[in-house]
């Protein structure tokens, strides 16, 4: 007698797995879309708050339009600090 073996459980079960794996994948990819919004945004404010820091330095420390060695390399002062805060 021979057994013949029925595979549509097994196929079946295959193709199930692949939507589960797909469906995951999917996920996963939102998931890391959500992400990378929240870490552009996060770059963004950083961006913003260093070009004001500089734009700041720039209108307290420029002379005429331009920023030199000469008045970048002087020692702190007690007014710096104090713009600073």
């Amino acid at each position: 007698m021979q057994v013949i073996a029925d595979n549509r459980g097994l196929t079946d079960g295959i193709g199930q797995g692949r939507k589960e794996e797909k469906k995951r994948i999917d996920y996963l990819l939102e998931r890391d879309n959500v992400t990378d919004k929240q870490l552009d945004a996060v770059y963004q404010e950083a961006l913003a708050g260093l070009q004001e820091v500089i734009g700041n330095f720039y209108l307290n420390y420029s002379v005429d339009g331009t920023l030199n060695n000469a008045d970048l390399s002087r020692k702190v002062t007690r007014k710096d600090l104090e713009l600073s805060i």
